[in-house]
């Protein structure tokens, strides 16, 4: 079951893993929802609220590896002790359009010679789900950083989404791409403010929804 984002009275703190998804592991392929405690001091599972050690590295363009090398580091962190491998969904930083996966493909289409965030490229995004599926396979959780085509921080980026109606749409195709993935938390906009971007706290938070209806195979209605 996926959690949906609740508005909060802080403004200024940033929307880092403002929706949760899911997971603790049980099993392979079991994996129990998280969920703040009582106390709101630690995340626990909802099964047994058992706390939740959130022991979690950080693997951002883990797309660039082969499909080996992918199980070859998931099963490392497996065996090393993590609970959560943390992994970009756009790994854009300064120069977006060159960051490609193993394959070469880029997250989005085309559109007038810049990628266009409301496309999205199956082959890109198919490649994070199986990801995420190895993941499971190994009892980890993925924590997925999404957002970066409504991050303004100072960056060029060939492509932005301005308006609260296509951060939605954005947020929705990301949520139905990982519908039924219980060990994906939804990492939405990461390190930056609530200000940042083109319609500020709005834009994360049409996001936010968009993730939780398009997980929970809801209509995109925003």
């Amino acid at each position: 079951m996926f959690k949906k984002f609740r508005k909060t009275k802080t403004a200024k703190t940033a929307l880092v893993l403002a929706v949760l998804a899911i997971s603790s592991v049980r099993n392979a392929t079991g994996f129990s929802v998280l969920e703040a405690s009582s106390n709101g001091h630690y995340i626990q599972e909802t099964t047994g609220s058992i706390p939740f050690i959130w022991l979690s590295d950080t693997e951002w363009i883990l797309n660039k590896y082969s499909n080996a090398d992918i199980v070859s580091i998931l099963t490392a962190r497996r065996n090393q002790g993590f609970t959560v491998v943390k992994i970009e969904a756009e790994p854009v930083y300064s120069v977006p359009y060159t960051q490609t996966d193993f394959n070469g493909n880029l997250p989005f289409n085309l559109s007038g010679g810049n990628p266009n965030p409301l496309d999205f490229k199956t082959q890109w995004w198919d490649r994070l789900v199986y990801i995420v599926d190895q993941a499971a396979a190994l009892g980890l959780r993925i924590e997925l950083t999404i957002g970066e085509p409504y991050h303004e921080d100072g960056y060029t980026w060939p492509y932005y989404i301005t308006t609260a109606p296509n951060c939605y749409t954005y947020g929705f195709d990301v949520g139905h791409y990982f519908a039924g993935k219980t060990n994906v938390v939804f990492d939405i906009g990461m390190d930056c403010l609530t200000t940042d971007g083109a319609v500020g706290e709005t834009g994360w938070r049409a996001i936010a929804e968009g993730v939780a209806d398009g997980y929970n195979g809801a209509a995109n209605n925003y």
